[in-house]
């Protein structure tokens, strides 16, 4: 596709994003949601038998990697540490315990119902460990409560898992052999902690610069677009160090939204606008990603694997949360607002663009997405039932 082509499809994309945004605005549904399904309707339109939009894998990578960039960067420079020291901790509990019952269990289960090998298994059951911080700022923002905090502050320490286990399954898949396995985890074990390090250092190093030429001084003209490059910089520097770029984001975020710097309010706002609108262009992007599969027992073997993925979820809620902390209503909200988003379209279109053969996977990644985002947005719509507040649309 020529760059001309693919800037005119980009434009009316995003064209038809913000026109869907603004209807999901009057019919009071969460605008994920329709952009994805906008986004499969798409995929559809075909001209002389052939889809009237499509993208090169390593576009859409990029495309991806942008936008988490981006939203990861804006969710998290909205937290303030000092009101999160008791969600924190209960969000680290629910994280670490549910990753370790999702990856046993959902491994087990994709492999004796779709019929997989035990590693790609294992590769579905990684991806799908965490909740993705733009699916659940989208769905939730606006509206203030402990169980949504909670949700927030859950989705940015599992985010980063998300893009770094699948990766080191595929590691581990290459040499698939009990004693092989034992000293590959080992070997894994040091690049691991590397990328927490080099992570978390990149982008502390990319905030204390930032902070010392933007602490007093302001541009309106080269502070937003600085600090937009300084999220993009901090992503690259990371990853070039063999750190974790989302990692290193995120760092940014909280470093960026819990000092000092003049104006910060008005340069929040300019990071939501890019923020919006790479949100806008991935879900539609999602959408025509998604390639319905013809057999149809794969729709309720992907949905009977989905509910089996909640139950976990809320098995593992109820049994870390007293009632006298969380209500039992607030347990089901939590439990039932697992969004996948951006992290997990990362991972789908790296493997493509790794050339990653085994289709199922994806689609059962893609669909992954589509059922969360639909139970998420009809979970909202509860949401003066479950939390007792009335929701606010994005």
């Amino acid at each position: 596709m020529a760059a001309f082509e693919i800037l005119t499809w980009l434009s009316l994309l995003l064209l038809v994003g913000i026109v869907l945004t603004y209807l999901s605005h009057r019919i009071k549904i969460s605008n994920v949601l329709i952009l994805i399904l906008a986004g499969i309707g798409i995929s559809f339109i075909r001209f002389q038998g052939q889809p009237i939009i499509s993208f090169s894998n390593d576009f859409l990578t990029s495309v991806a990697i942008i936008a988490l960039i981006m939203i990861v960067f804006d969710s998290t420079s909205r937290l303030n540490l000092r009101s999160l020291s008791s969600v924190t901790t209960p969000a680290l509990r629910v994280t670490s315990f549910f990753i370790i019952v999702e990856i046993i269990v959902i491994t087990v289960a994709t492999k004796y119902i779709f019929g997989l090998d035990l590693m790609l298994s294992v590769l579905f059951a990684t991806i799908m460990v965490g909740t993705d911080p733009s699916s659940v700022v989208a769905i939730l923002k606006n509206i203030k409560h402990k169980a949504i905090t909670l949700l927030e502050i859950e989705s940015i320490i599992n985010t980063p898992l998300t893009v770094i286990l699948p990766f080191i399954v595929l590691e581990v898949a290459q040499v698939f052999t009990v004693s092989d396995i034992i000293s590959t985890f080992i070997d894994q074990l040091v690049p691991f902690l590397q990328q927490i390090v080099a992570g978390v250092g990149a982008g502390i190093v990319i905030g204390l610069i930032i902070f010392k030429f933007m602490q007093k001084q302001y541009s309106e003209i080269l502070s937003p677009v600085t600090l937009i490059a300084s999220a993009l910089l901090t992503y690259i520097l990371a990853e070039t160090l063999g750190g974790n770029g989302v990692l290193a984001v995120t760092t940014l975020g909280l470093f960026f939204g819990n000092v000092y710097f003049k104006k910060k309010r008005t340069l929040m706002t300019f990071g939501s606008l890019f923020s919006n609108l790479f949100e806008i262009l991935i879900f539609l992007l999602l959408g025509l990603s998604i390639v319905p599969p013809t057999n149809i027992a794969f729709y309720f073997k992907a949905f009977f694997l989905f509910a089996l993925y909640i139950g976990l979820r809320l098995i593992v809620v109820f049994l870390n949360f007293p009632h006298k902390v969380y209500s039992i209503k607030e347990k089901l909200f939590i439990s039932l607002n697992s969004p996948k988003g951006v992290a997990v379209a990362v991972v789908a279109f790296s493997l493509l663009s790794l050339g990653f053969s085994t289709t199922a996977i994806i689609d059962l990644s893609l669909l992954f997405i589509l059922y969360s985002v639909i139970l998420s947005t009809f979970t909202t719509r509860m949401s003066k039932y479950f939390l007792g507040v009335k929701q606010v649309i994005k």
